[in-house]
């Protein structure tokens, strides 16, 4: 398309931010470049050169404020960088949150200063009940949904997504290449807990204490690996897949 022609710096790896009179701007944004990877707009080759300047960015590439925050790593989620993604959001959040008393959303790093709580920047709420928590619809209203966490670096999630159906809980915990993960769904909705395969070659699944028979699941791509899938009703469930 005309944006990956016309926005594309082939010397630096990176869409600029704007083009004038035929030229292209010197201003390259973390904003931009990572809505080139979320919308599909850089190709594949393109793709690889801007995840790298996003997770080791050059010097004068201009970072996002908290109101946009969320878009850069759903964009680093997209293409399998989640390692890194929970990582980022650590660092730019946690200074914030540990040194506010009551902590809230701020329109800028530096709590102090511009609006103290600021909508814009919430977009990072939605990220972590769908991707920390790995709580994906797959019908209107929530009615079928897909557990399958995103855990990157995290070791431990737990929380709560309300929906238009019931609550949806979820907790998991990853110690080394065992993975636990409880789900209490409404009594109407089912679906499927995805579990990352363990790296090694002979491994066990568990469904509610029950040991499963791995040829009766299925084992489907995911951006990290790959993943088992395990149907579930509505009610309480708990999974784990582990080595033997």
């Amino acid at each position: 398309n005309s944006i990956r022609k016309s926005h594309w710096n082939q010397e630096r790896g990176l869409f600029t931010d704007s083009v004038y009179d035929g030229k292209q701007s010197t201003v390259f944004t973390e904003f931009s470049n990572a809505l080139t990877l979320l919308y599909g707009i850089a190709d594949a080759e393109q793709t690889r050169r801007v995840q790298a300047n996003l997770v080791k960015p050059p010097q004068d590439l201009a970072r996002v404020s908290p109101l946009y925050f969320h878009y850069v790593i759903e964009a680093l989620l997209a293409v399998g960088e989640s390692d890194y993604a929970w990582s980022y959001m650590s660092q730019k959040w946690a200074p914030a949150m540990n040194e506010m008393e009551d902590p809230f959303i701020t329109e800028e790093w530096d709590w102090r200063r511009a609006s103290p709580c600021h909508g814009g920047g919430a977009g990072v709420v939605w990220t972590l009940s769908t991707h920390a928590l790995g709580v994906y619809p797959l019908e209107p209203g929530h009615r079928r949904v897909r557990i399958a966490p995103r855990t990157g670096a995290l070791t431990w999630a737990k929380g709560v997504v309300p929906a238009d159906c019931g609550d949806i809980h979820v907790a998991w915990r990853k110690e080394g290449q065992r993975f636990t993960v409880s789900v209490d769904l409404p009594a109407d909705v089912a679906g499927e807990i995805a579990l990352p395969v363990t790296k090694a070659k002979d491994f066990s699944v568990k469904l509610d204490g029950r040991v499963l028979d791995l040829r009766s699941l299925s084992i489907v791509p995911a951006s990290t690996g790959s993943e088992c899938l395990i149907p579930i009703s509505g009610g309480k469930h708990s999974a784990e897949i582990a080595p033997r």
